[in-house]
């Protein structure tokens, strides 16, 4: 299972949409590390999803700066991630991959903040 960030005004309007992390990944660096750093909003993605908008919004842009910051401190240079791009095998630090994914929930944020959204994580 994988999961994705996406922003809607309407239930039947998409106006972002990016992946977020596999199910392994998702335990492992958001889930896992937001409960240990009592981040109540990504500590329930994993099990329950996110729905959020308002001033959760904000509270989420400040729970995803903090995951960042713990990810810095706990992830080796050594630990990548290995993707098959139009048949070459490229291997991307996992700080990178992390920190990429966490920048598209940032602009998902951003963007529910701006157009007075909601932002889902499923």
């Amino acid at each position: 299972m994988s999961f994705s960030v996406s922003v809607h005004r309407t239930p039947d309007e998409t106006l972002f949409f990016a992946p977020v992390a596999g199910d392994g990944d998702l335990h492992q660096f958001w889930s896992v590390q937001a409960s240990q750093l009592d981040l109540p909003l990504l500590t329930q993605v994993y099990d329950e999803g996110l729905r959020v908008s308002g001033a959760d919004l904000g509270r989420l842009h400040d729970e995803i700066w903090t995951l960042e910051k713990r990810w810095t401190e706990i992830i080796s240079d050594e630990e990548i991630r290995t993707y098959d791009i139009l048949g070459r095998t490229m291997a991307v630090p996992l700080l990178a991959h992390l920190s990429h994914r966490a920048g598209s929930v940032l602009a998902a944020v951003e963007l529910a903040q701006k157009i007075d959204g909601v932002l889902t994580i499923s």
